[in-house]
């Protein structure tokens, strides 16, 4: 059943689409915004993952693995978006504060709630490995603006640093993802590190592949 879906939902349009073209596909039916960002980056770094570990789709007789391809472009994004000068976390819109309890007048009828306010990339700060790296540039069309660092063997206590290096430029954004360890030792003291830096006024996500 695993080699059967592995075959139809995932080498087939690799096949056909090509790995960036796989992304593309699959983001096409996710919104960008508050409920969804878990969906898209996520759902992007999964792919991500699965495609490295897809024998099947890989083009055969190439000097250049087809992972070690995608990692490469995955850092000529990364480095292009760092040659770029990119806003202060703090210059990105804020979301309008909600009308005071008890401002509708006696009888009137509560209109329905908004739709969620779509998330920008500037206010996204991610952190992860050669997974995430192999993402970015899909990651930076989906989000434009966002702050990727990602390196290949990336482990879980290289976080705290760079996000306390976020911190310091106020470069981190509201919405922190962390996508570190895929193959190695996750480490907890390193996430409570990055939990106290993002605060209690950030969105702290985590991405175990």
């Amino acid at each position: 059943v695993i080699a059967e879906a592995s075959y139809r939902f995932l080498e087939t349009p690799v096949r056909r689409l090509g790995f960036r073209g796989t992304w593309r596909a699959a983001r096409a039916r996710v919104g960008v915004d508050a409920g969804a960002l878990w969906g898209t980056v996520v759902g992007g770094l999964a792919t991500t993952a699965l495609v490295f570990g897809t024998v099947a789709a890989a083009t055969t007789g190439a000097s250049v693995s087809s992972g070690e391809a995608v990692v490469a472009e995955g850092q000529a994004a990364v480095d292009a978006a760092s040659a770029s000068p990119t806003p202060s976390a703090d210059d990105q819109p804020q979301p309008d504060e909600p009308a005071p309890a008890g401002a509708l007048a006696d009888g009137a009828v509560r209109p329905p709630a908004p739709s969620p306010t779509p998330i920008s990339g500037g206010e996204v700060t991610a952190v992860g490995d050669s997974v995430m790296l192999a993402a970015a540039p899909s990651l930076y069309e989906t989000l434009p603006g966002i702050r990727v660092d990602a390196a290949v063997s990336r482990s879980s206590w290289a976080g705290p640093g760079i996000v306390d290096q976020f911190a310091a430029a106020g470069q981190l954004g509201r919405y922190v993802v962390v996508a570190l360890g895929t193959n190695g030792p996750i480490s907890r003291d390193a996430y409570e590190r990055i939990a106290a830096t993002a605060g209690p006024d950030r969105t702290l996500v985590l991405v175990n592949a």
